[in-house]
């Protein structure tokens, strides 16, 4: 059930940034879609940095007009996602 959950949320990250359009506010906007979806504000701004990180802030400000199927995305974000999201929410839990 919980990889269900985290599915839904990376979707719901993903298909709110196609309909956002607001490149000044991706980390803003991915915090919000992130709280929705049950994580703290810590586990959040650490996914969306480490992410950050993983790839570049170009990515990041891109994702908002791509979808998880886009082959504008790496191969492998997807499964990143999932892992940086579980290494956060395991920090932020002690």
């Amino acid at each position: 059930m919980k990889f269900y959950k985290t599915l839904l949320v990376l979707g719901l990250v993903i298909g709110d940034y196609s309909v956002s359009g607001c490149d000044i506010h991706t980390q803003q906007e991915f915090e919000k879609i992130c709280l929705s979806g049950g994580h703290t504000l810590a586990s959040c701004d650490c996914i969306y940095q480490r992410l950050e990180e993983a790839y570049s802030p170009q990515l990041m400000q891109r994702l908002e007009h791509v979808s998880l199927q886009s082959p504008a995305l790496p191969q492998d974000f997807a499964p990143t996602f999932f892992s940086v999201m579980r290494r956060c929410d395991k920090n932020d839990m002690g």
